[in-house]
């Protein structure tokens, strides 16, 4: 079978009840839906039968995301992983893609200082 990636902004899948939306639920980006398909359905079942999950999904959370997480910041995340899907990543390593799509109202002048963003 061929069919499209999905991808997060971040990677991971997004998963459980969309923010904002009654009885609206989500399980997208699961890049290795094979794989991974029968854990994320058996973790949405159990959210939505029991009220949460038996084990801890909160980086699959779709609710990780705060309103900064705006369509097109989603997007240029979602692109800069497929970009790198099979280039080596590192522990905590920064990508630089929508860096800048929640800042401090410091950020300019910590920049102007000599801050590095990390």
């Amino acid at each position: 079978m061929n069919g499209p990636f999905t991808f997060g902004p971040d990677g991971n899948p997004m998963i459980g009840p969309v923010p904002g939306l009654q009885n609206y639920w989500a399980a997208v980006g699961v890049m290795a839906g094979f794989c991974q398909g029968g854990g994320v359905g058996r973790s949405i079942a159990e959210w939505m039968i029991e009220g949460e999950p038996s084990i801890d999904v909160w980086a699959m959370d779709i609710a990780r995301f705060g309103n900064f997480a705006t369509a097109d910041w989603g997007t240029v995340k979602s692109s800069e992983n497929y970009e790198r899907r099979f280039v080596m990543t590192f522990p905590n390593e920064t990508l630089p893609k929508g860096r800048r799509q929640k800042t401090t109202a410091l950020y300019d002048r910590l920049i102007a200082k000599g801050a590095v963003m990390g």
